[in-house]
């Protein structure tokens, strides 16, 4: 009889669970990458915003257009503001992760040396029964041979 693991299901929906650990941690790099690249772009935009504001006020603008300039510039900030908060959201989201990557690993893991300590059981109990096997085929050819 063959070796077999007394918690093989287990052991399979356990690495099942840690492959889709594995995938919600890619998605979660992915949109956290997204957010970060999304603040950045609008950083930029505030950048070149401003530095168009104060050209064209150099230039000499109305107050309308200054107004709206103005405006445009606080809608700008307050969008950076929320992809700032989108992307802490997506950080914690990231670590949150991280953490049940860490879990479902460490699950994976006990259940991996549990299998290994059963299997070194299995052999050791098998070489046993082996050698007994050997030892009583020994003593009865001496006893056979002795008889004859």
């Amino acid at each position: 009889m063959g070796f077999l693991f007394r918690f093989a299901a287990l052991l399979k929906q356990r690495r099942y669970e840690l492959k889709q650990a594995q995938l919600e941690l890619a998605r979660a790099k992915g949109n956290h990458e997204q957010a970060l690249a999304a603040q950045e772009r609008l950083g930029g935009k505030i950048s070149l915003w401003q530095e168009t504001w104060q050209r064209d006020q150099a230039d000499g603008m109305s107050v309308s257009q200054h107004l709206l300039a103005r405006d445009h510039l606080l809608f700008l900030e307050k969008e950076l503001e929320r992809a700032a908060l989108k992307a802490d959201q997506k950080a914690r989201e990231l670590d949150e992760r991280k953490v049940h990557l860490i879990e479902c690993e460490k699950k994976v893991r006990m259940l991996e040396l549990l299998e290994e300590k059963d299997m070194r059981a299995f052999n050791f109990a098998r070489a046993q029964r082996e050698q007994k096997l050997l030892d009583e085929r020994v003593i009865f050819r001496k006893k056979s041979g002795e008889r004859q």
